[in-house]
């Protein structure tokens, strides 16, 4: 081969380097709620009440509804009137831990969508909802460190995503975002908390909050280290619409959470106001072999209208010795229109009681005595159309 040769050849292989460096790799999405952004809904043609194409998936998305929405649409933790906001103010907070290991460098908590309603102005924003035009409902992220010091804090005002300033911001709408305020350097290894908080500030307050969260080193792309995330103990799922969004099943919602099961031989699986169009279904399945077949049923008793419902839950042991402790895989599917307040209790744990507003209804503490951690997917987790399709992956996270 001469020299000339030799230097095409050379420049050939160069050029064919830097085009695959050029080429982005797949999509990762740090620990946490897999990434609505990115996923469009099964029915490229499907049209919210406005007429608009809905162009974001909104499965998997957590969610918790204004202070003052009624206490039987399904927030049992935010209600300022009957709900946990009644009794313990402002520590009635959806709890999120993140597992930060030793030797991290940056930790960055962001949140899919923290606004509500900013940059609609038309009342049909693609993930949150509101019964009464105008949005009227702030919502307040806190994050403290593994000794229970808060290092960060911020109230989004309602269609805003900066407090400091007036206006429809649009930095945090749609769109992941840590808000300028939740990343930290050299951060202390342990459980960080993330709360989130719908503060009773003003009557009326009753619009809904869609959001997601997850947890890094700053680098969300396969690049990075994903932080797993944990709720304790409730979670807000499915989603709630108000009077002037007509009835469209396509609403209906999927969430895949992993309860881990450490010990014990029953579990108790508890919620509150199941009572939509009967849509409502669980799945629970033990994590490694002999796994046995997945557990399945709809939610019973039907709580109803701000009632308890519970389940109990079994199967992590046999005759001999314990075969399915771990992270379970619980996939929740809540009917069109409906929003419940879900958590886990060791066997051990006080049941909640079937009664409404006023009645004295448990539980009332925050965390919950015996609360079982539910953690979120893990890192490169997706999920496509309404109820998922054959490509998904959503995963559980590392868990020894």
């Amino acid at each position: 081969m001469s020299m000339h040769s030799s230097r095409d050849f050379l420049a050939a292989l160069l050029g064919l380097a830097l085009l695959l460096l050029a080429i982005p790799g797949p999509a990762a999405f740090a620990g946490g709620t897999p990434d609505p952004g990115t996923l469009p809904l099964a029915e490229d043609d499907e049209l919210g009440a406005d007429g608009d194409a809905l162009p974001d998936n909104e499965n998997q998305l957590l969610g918790l509804l204004g202070a003052n929405r009624g206490f039987g649409f399904g927030d049992y933790v935010s209600d300022a009137a009957s709900g946990l906001q009644s009794t313990l103010g402002t520590g009635a907070r959806f709890q999120f831990f993140v597992e930060v290991p030793p030797g991290q460098t940056t930790l960055t908590v962001e949140i899919f969508d923290a606004d509500i309603g900013a940059g609609d102005v038309a009342g049909s924003e693609e993930h949150d909802q509101n019964d009464n035009t105008p949005y009227d409902t702030s919502t307040t992220y806190e994050l403290l460190d593994p000794t229970g010091a808060s290092v960060a804090t911020i109230t989004l005002p309602p269609q805003d995503c900066d407090p400091t300033t007036a206006g429809q911001q649009t930095a945090c709408n749609n769109t992941w975002s840590d808000l300028g305020t939740f990343t930290v350097a050299n951060p202390d290894p342990g459980h960080w908390l993330m709360t989130v908080f719908t503060p009773d500030l003003a009557a009326n307050q009753d619009d809904n909050n869609s959001f997601g969260l997850r947890a890094h080193d700053g680098d969300a792309t396969a690049g990075g280290t994903e932080y797993n995330v944990y709720a304790d103990t409730y979670v807000g799922i499915g989603q709630v619409f108000g009077s002037s969004i007509a009835p469209f099943p396509a609403f209906s919602r999927t969430h895949d959470l992993y309860p881990l099961i450490s010990g014990f031989c029953s579990c108790d699986a508890n919620d509150w106001d199941t009572d939509s169009d009967g849509d409502e279904s669980t799945t629970y399945t033990p994590p490694r072999p002999p796994a046995g077949t997945p557990t399945s049923f709809t939610p019973t008793p039907a709580s109803m209208n701000g009632n308890w419902g519970q389940d109990v839950i079994s199967g992590f042991t046999t005759g001999t010795d314990a075969t399915n402790y771990g992270l379970w895989d619980l996939r929740w599917i809540t009917g069109a229109f409906n929003f419940i307040t879900f958590y886990m209790g060791d066997e051990s744990a006080a049941d909640p009681a079937f009664s409404g507003p006023g009645g004295g209804a448990s539980p009332d503490q925050q965390p919950e005595a015996g609360a079982i951690r539910l953690y979120l997917p893990a890192d490169g987790s997706r999920f496509f159309g309404e109820r998922g399709g054959a490509d998904d992956v959503v995963a559980a996270p590392e868990k020894p």
